[in-house]
Formats: C-alpha cells, structure tokens, sequence
C-alpha cells in the first residue's frame, strides 16, 4: 500500500460525489488475489466498483488481449492510468488493438534511484531502459496530470515533455482525533517524535537517527517512532546501536490505521531527500501535526517557514535544532500545526482534488 493506491482510495469515492461515474480495474498477478480482493471490497463499500484482471505475466500478448477484451465489453473509451507499468500496457493495447482508447495518466514519481538525487539544476540525463519505456507510453498517452510541479519539472527536465504537466494535488480526508484517545498505542514517552514511510534510503531516516543525540542531550525521554517497513530496516537498525539509540526508537513495522501513531506525536519528521508529493505532509498537516522536514521538492512546494520548519538538506545537526526549536517551543508549534491545517483545507482535502480531477476530465470531452 503505498502513495497511488492511498491516492484512489480517496479519489475515486470523492469522484462519485462529483458526478463523475467511475470503476476501477487493478491487474494483478494470482499471488496477490486474495490481498487485492480486499482492496476491491473497500471500494464496493463505498459504492464504486472494482474489480481485478488476474494475469501471470504482465506483458504478455494474453494479457493485452485480455485488458483489451475488458475495456471493450464494457464500453470504456477513456482510461485513466497510475504507474508506468499500467501506462505502458495500456501504451501496447492502444498501439496493437483499441487506437481509438483514449489514456489519462498521472505521474506520481520516477525512478527512485533518480529522485534520490535529484534537484533542479543539478542532475544528469540518463537514457536507460526506464527512461524509454516512459518515453515511448509518453507518446501513446493522451493527457498528463502531475502530483506536483516537482514531478511536473522532473519530466520536463529529463527531456521526456517539451510542456509542463497540470498538476493535481493529492487531498485525503482526516478528522482531528481527541487528543487523550491513544486507541491502542501507548504513549510511553515525551516527547514523541513519529517518522511514516517505508524504510527506504531515500526517505531519509538516518539523518532522524543522526539527530537525535543532540535532541537527547536535551530532552532525555525523547523517543522516535518508525511506522513501516522496507529493505533499509537492518541498516537502521545498526546505525541505532551505532548511536546508542536503540532503546530510543521503537520499529512499529506497516500500520493500517497510523492515526493512533500521529495523534500520540508531538512532532512528526519527514526527512526524505525528495518526495514525489508526500501524503504524510497533508496527513500531519490535517491532524493538526507540527511537521519538522528538510527543504526540498515536492516538501517545499507544500510548506513553508509560516506553516513547518524546513532545515537544508541532508543536514542533521540542522533538522536537530529545528526539531528542538518546537520541542522547546509549545506555542510556536501549535501556531504552525494551524497556519498547516488552514492550508489543507484550502488545497488538500479529497473533495478539492476530486473537484480539481472532475475539471480536468471535462476540459478534456
């Protein structure tokens, strides 16, 4: 479960409520049936239909043949796509069988290992097979929207548009839970400081870990709460023994409710050196979550110094003292959490986006 699927599940329901008649097809391999047929059940709950195309391999001639034969049979002439893997089957369904199918996608990244280091101004072009793939459904695809202007720059960057993509921000929907009610995660520390992404190099976490020392030297009973899972976990967990922090963070693995997690936070941190977009950015920020990150895309497209404190990137003795600067000041990150709040509901709830994607179809018919 990560971005893009979080994405639709608020999406499609809010599309509804625009008048908007939508389904949703996940193609799957048999492996995750069982999984994704839950998903499907969500969706049917909330009174869109979903359904899922089982396949054993992804690019085969059976498989296009069988995503062509279920968008004919029920008369879909519009598709929109998410992720580059869908964008190029349905890139070879147009190609091959349905030309006249007309193919919406919306770009939530790239390439992780390019996002890790990129920045405007300073990256390099590299023309490897992913970069292809994106080109060749690039010229397949009939409209573009972008999760931010980061991503939208990034294509262009890359040389793969000549025009910056739309874009459409992502919007969920959260409520504020009151602030005793814990559910079933204790709050064992003050303060509490909650990091929300999978354990990945890119999303930073070392620089937290590398941080909190300083934030100890300070604030003994700090604690540092990891929600999610991924490949970097044992290196994470070495560098804590490193430090001598490893009674001071608290590996929570994947949680299906995090809201338990944000609610018992006193700062949320988002260390990540580049974020396509960053649910967890409009999560904090409609908990009411005071949001300690580093200054870079897509971070800084959402925040500012009048609504989170940004510290330079990869700089940890810096995100230290910006972490200690609301931990010391009460007052201070309750006037960010608001100045963040009034911001998603200006731009990020999901009925925002579900109006903002709703336009967008109709300035295309």
């Amino acid at each position: 479960m990560s971005g893009a699927e979080k994405h639709l599940k608020h999406l499609l329901p809010a599309l509804k409520a625009q008048e908007v008649d939508c389904e949703l097809l996940i193609i799957c391999p048999p492996a995750a049936e069982s999984i994704l047929d839950e998903f499907c059940r969500e969706f049917s709950a909330a009174g869109v239909k979903a359904s899922l195309l089982i396949v054993k391999r992804q690019f085969s001639l059976g498989t296009l043949r069988k995503l062509n034969s279920f968008l004919r049979k029920n008369n879909f002439s519009t598709v929109h796509s998410h992720l580059i893997r869908t964008d190029l089957m349905l890139s070879l369904v147009k190609q091959f069988f349905y030309k006249r199918l007309s193919i919406i996608s919306t770009k939530h990244g790239y390439r992780e290992k390019v996002q890790k280091h990129y920045l405007p101004g300073a990256f390099t072009v590299r023309r490897d097979l992913y970069y292809w793939v994106n080109r060749y459904a690039l010229s397949r695809i009939s409209r573009n929207i972008s999760v931010s202007a980061a991503i939208s720059g990034l294509f262009k960057n890359l040389e793969l548009t000549e025009k910056y993509f739309p874009v459409i921000y992502h919007g969920v929907d959260v409520a504020v839970p009151p602030e005793r009610d814990y559910l079933t995660f204790d709050k064992n520390s003050t303060p509490q400081l909650l990091i929300v992404g999978r354990l990945e190099e890119y999303k930073g976490h070392r620089y937290a870990f590398e941080a909190m020392p300083l934030i100890l030297e300070k604030f003994p009973g700090t604690e540092l709460v990891l929600i999610g899972e991924g490949y970097y976990e044992n290196e994470l967990r070495a560098l804590a023994g490193e430090l001598k922090i490893s009674d001071r963070v608290r590996f929570m693995g994947f949680q299906k409710d995090p809201d338990p997690f944000f609610n018992a936070a006193d700062v949320v941190i988002v260390p990540s050196l580049f974020e396509p977009f960053g649910l967890v950015f409009i999560e904090s920020m409609g908990l009411k979550k005071p949001i300690a990150c580093f200054d870079v895309p897509a971070g800084n497209e959402l925040l500012d110094d009048d609504s989170a404190v940004l510290a330079p990137r990869a700089d940890s003795k810096a995100l230290a003292e910006k972490i200690l600067f609301l931990l010391e000041n009460p007052a201070e990150r309750k006037r960010l959490a608001e100045r963040a709040f009034a911001t998603y509901i200006e731009k990020h709830t999901a009925t925002v986006m579900a109006k903002n994607t709703a336009a967008f179809y109709r300035s295309s018919e």
